[in-house]
Parts: structure tokens; sequence; C-alpha cells
């Protein structure tokens, strides 16, 4: 017996009549993915599945089109739903992050809370970094920017990019450029801006002081700025018993 008439029957044997076989391929729209056509026939029953995925995953399998129909083994079916799933949640990282950019671990989470497993969820967000789609150092710096703009102070805009995930170059980037920034200078516009709008002098009670102190350090201020910017402005304070 030849080893491809042993390989058959040993076939048979295991899944009886059972074949998995790709049928065909079409090109999506766009031209981006391509469509496998497959049919798993188990004795009389047949079923037929398309699986779409990105064609640069298909070149992994090293099937062409004069090669169909081709029957193939169970492993190879499950590695095709695998990367069509791929594929999916490739799709659905293109679309999170053309609504709103974000860091690659908080891709994950959104793309895991759309119901995307997280294996899937954390090769597709590589995915789209790879292609440039992700800079988080860019983005990072551009957070830096909009939260200054709320005259955010620097211990909050850390906690806010930490917390958005970006990783330890872009919050090193961050950091180099909140260097530049003068955060006492920003404190007293704040302080200024909220709590000072009248431009006489302006009678404040001691407990509203204390709350004063206490909402600016919310904005992310340290002692020390807070201090310094209550110093520079009392001449427009009067503390009242």
């Amino acid at each position: 017996m030849t080893s491809a008439r042993l390989k058959t029957v040993m076939s048979e044997f295991i899944f009886g009549d059972r074949s998995v076989e790709i049928t065909g391929l079409s090109v999506s729209a766009g031209g981006g993915q391509l469509n496998v056509h497959v049919c798993v026939t188990d004795g009389e029953r047949e079923k037929k599945s398309v699986y779409s995925m990105l064609c640069e995953f298909w070149d992994t399998f090293g099937i062409c089109l004069r090669d169909l129909p081709r029957e193939i083994d169970d492993d190879t079916l499950s590695e095709i739903k695998k990367y069509s799933d791929i594929t999916h949640a490739v799709q659905k990282a293109y679309g999170c992050i053309s609504c709103s950019p974000c860091s690659e671990k908080m891709l994950v989470a959104k793309l895991c809370r759309k119901g995307i497993e997280r294996e899937y969820a954390v090769t597709a967000a590589d995915f789209v970094r790879d292609k440039g789609y992700i800079d988080e150092v860019r983005l990072a710096l551009r957070e830096c920017e909009r939260c200054l703009d709320k005259y955010w102070g620097y211990q909050r805009i850390i906690y806010k990019l930490k917390s958005c995930g970006y990783n330890s170059e872009a919050i090193g980037a961050a950091d180099d450029f909140l260097s530049t920034i003068d955060f006492e200078e920003n404190c007293r516009q704040l302080l200024e801006k909220k709590y000072l709008k009248s431009t006489d002098v302006v009678p404040v009670r001691e407990k509203e002081i204390e709350k004063i102190f206490r909402s600016l350090q919310n904005y992310g201020y340290s002692g020390r700025e807070i201090k310094k910017a209550l110093n520079a402005l009392k001449s427009k304070i009067v503390i009242e018993k």
C-alpha cells in the first residue's frame, strides 16, 4: 500500500466520510481581503462557509487559485477560522482608532469590550501599531496639550496618561515636555481665573482658602505650587476670619 493510500485509509478511519475542501477564492470589496470558500462534507451532510481575511494573512497558507479545489485537514481549517477572526478584530481596531486615537493598551481594552477575544485583540492591536497607526509618543504629547488647556497640574496629567495605558517611552517623552512648563504660573492663572474673577481685592474667609487649596490639589498641583500662587496674588486677597 502506498503512503498516499495509507493516509487516505487512516483519514477515513478517523473521520469517516468527513472531508474539508477549499472550493474557491474571491476578492472582497476594496481588494484588501480574500473570501475563502470552504465546504465541509460529513456523510450526507454538507456545510458551506465563507471566511474573510486580509490578503497578507492568506499568503501564509501558500495556496493559489490554480490549486483549487483543494482538500485540507481540520488543523488548516482551524487556522483559516483563526485568521478570519483576527481580520475581524483588525477591522474593529481600525474603527476604534479612527473615531478616537488611543494607546495600544487602551485599544485592546476597547476591543475586548466589543466582544473580541483578548488573544485576537492583542494581535490586532499589534498589527495596526506595526502598520504605523498608533504613535503613542505623539498621542501622549497631544494629550498633554489638552490637559494644559484645562490648567491641569503635572500630577494629574501624568496620572491621566498612565490610566490611558501609554507605554514607558510615551510617558518619558511627556515627562520631558512637562518639565518645560511653568506649573507655578499655571496654578496662579487658574487661581485668578477660577476664584478671583474681579479686578478688585477679594475678601475670602479662611475656610474658603482651605477649599480653594484642596480644589487646586485636585487639579494636580503640589502644595508648594499652590502656596506660591496664593502668595503671588496676596495683594488681591483679603483673608477674613
